[in-house]
């Protein structure tokens, strides 16, 4: 019996139905972006100074739990001899959460590993240091798009190298990940892993080669700026110099969109549209959307408009002019323009001048109530049972003079919604307001349902399940 797993599968129940497709439990490495969801809120927090209540701290443990168990997984796989010692009980000294990995070099000397995930939890995740001065120069910065960013580096103990906050002799060897054994293995085990989070096949060649590049950039962590070369190893390989036939790479590509990594996700829907593929259905078109309106998108969008400038037959040498830049934003915007949407988002409303005006002067907080009621009114006229004017006006009322009426519009909201999680966030607001915090979870939770693939519904119903947890 691991004794991690009774506390790990407490974690998996507590976040069941608020993380959406953006984070799964699958006994890969790429489930640790569960705890990176789960965590956020709380972290967001105790970085202004708060701190744990109880639930908190348990919530906490049981997140560390199920990062040691996926460690476990890890090593299990390897064939190490592996012993776990857990104590979790709230309020007591000595509480642990301690892996401990063997093997014997081939001169019978044993080397070992032991880490407290427990401890690095509070250590490490929750509270990040500025610097990982251990890393620096020596395993470069190491902001990988398969793997997490910085402050979540001391899992990687359990993958590629000692954690500088766990204990053992485990080879450093020359180059990040230890010895050149250690690190091969540990390479196939992430395409293994990627692969199994995919639904990929584990045997086709074509696959395993893509998969290759993008767990290991060929030219190096730190030289990966807006995923150029990540990007252009792809659009190289399969587009210009055809190593992996044309429909094996757009497979692979649509594959990597359901990738738990935000950052495989946004290499995918770039790298597909530098190839001239758009979304096919309404989910890809919100990744696409996500990758497009991301923080690192300008710098990402230089070498995409340089890698089509390639495709289309222009040397590499040569630099693209401004028309093009100008011609293939035009496309790209044009395409997403036309990518399959849900249908509420092409309702008549949304672009009526009213609405707009509407929403932009109540975002601003700068209108007048008896105004504001009559837009509404207007606009129901205007638009009779229209989904979009009920929730707007039931807002209205919730937040002013008639709050049961507003309730009562926004629950009919709820139930006739159509796919767009707007009056499931108001009135979860509303009852948590109220103190009916049991039923806005579940409204947030109904709103995942809807959006499994919105980072913000994502963050909103992890928001409202740990939002008790700090003080």
């Amino acid at each position: 019996m691991n004794p991690f797993e009774d506390l790990a599968n407490e974690f998996l129940r507590r976040v069941d139905g608020c993380h959406g497709m953006l984070s799964r439990p699958n006994d890969t490495h790429y489930s640790l972006a569960l705890v990176t969801h789960a965590l956020q809120w709380i972290r967001a927090q105790l970085s202004q100074g708060k701190a744990l209540t109880s639930s908190g701290e348990s919530f906490v443990a049981s997140a560390a739990a199920y990062l040691g168990y996926l460690a476990y997984v890890s090593y299990e796989k390897r064939g190490f001899g592996i012993e776990m010692s857990a104590q979790w009980a709230p309020d007591t000294d000595n509480n642990h959460l301690t892996l401990f990995v063997s093997r014997h070099r081939e001169d019978g000397e044993p080397e070992t590993y032991d880490q407290d995930f427990l401890s690095d939890m509070s250590s490490a995740v929750l509270r990040p240091p500025r610097s990982f001065p251990v890393m620096k120069g020596k395993y470069f910065l190491l902001e990988s798009l398969t793997l997490p960013s910085i402050e979540y580096l001391y899992m990687l103990g359990t993958h590629f190298m000692d954690s500088p906050f766990a204990n053992g002799n485990w080879p450093a060897g020359e180059n990040f990940g230890g010895t050149e054994e250690d690190f091969a293995v540990s390479r196939q085990l992430l395409i293994d892993d990627l692969h199994a989070d995919l639904n990929l096949p584990q045997d086709v060649d074509h696959f395993r080669q893509l998969s290759n590049w993008v767990v290991w950039p060929p030219y190096g962590w730190d030289q990966n700026d807006g995923q150029r070369y990540n990007m252009m190893t792809l659009v190289d390989q399969i587009a210009v110099q055809r190593n992996v036939p044309l429909e094996y790479g757009i497979e692979y590509l649509y594959a990597l969109l359901a990738s738990q990594f935000l950052h495989l996700r946004n290499l995918a829907s770039r790298t597909l549209m530098v190839l001239g593929r758009g979304p096919r259905d309404a989910d890809e078109t919100r990744l696409f959307l996500n990758a497009m309106n991301s923080s690192d998108h300008p710098e990402a969008a230089v070498p995409m408009v340089r890698f089509r400038w390639v495709l289309e037959g222009n040397e590499p040498e040569t630099m693209p002019g401004a028309e093009f830049v100008s011609e293939t934003s035009k496309y790209w915007q044009e395409m997403l323009r036309e990518a399959p949407r849900q249908p509420w988002t092409r309702l008549p409303i949304l672009n009526d001048p009213v609405y707009e005006g509407l929403a932009e002067k109540a975002a601003g907080g700068d209108i007048p109530d008896d105004e504001h009621r009559e837009a509404l009114e207007m606009l129901r006229d205007l638009y009779p049972g229209d989904w979009f004017a009920e929730v707007a006006y039931g807002y209205f009322l919730l937040r002013g003079s008639d709050p049961d009426a507003g309730e009562l519009l926004l629950r009919e909201a709820v139930e006739s919604s159509p796919g767009d999680p707007t009056a499931h966030f108001t009135l979860g607001a509303f009852c948590r307001q109220r103190g009916r915090k049991d039923e806005a979870l579940q409204l947030y939770m109904d709103a995942v349902s809807l959006q499994p693939w919105d980072p913000n519904t994502v963050a909103n119903a992890m928001w409202m399940l740990t939002a008790d947890m700090v003080t």
